[in-house]
């Protein structure tokens, strides 16, 4: 069991990493949208 969850390891820190970088890419649109829109109206 050990050496499962330890080769596991860097599969689970890889899609920890991209789903943080997806939810910051995210975050930054949607602030960008907003200043975007708050700009024009």
């Amino acid at each position: 069991m050990r050496g499962e969850t330890l080769s596991a390891m860097p599969y689970l820190l890889g899609v920890a990493s991209c789903g943080a970088l997806a939810f910051l890419a995210w975050t930054v649109r949607l602030l960008g949208d907003e200043r975007i829109i708050f700009g024009r109206s």
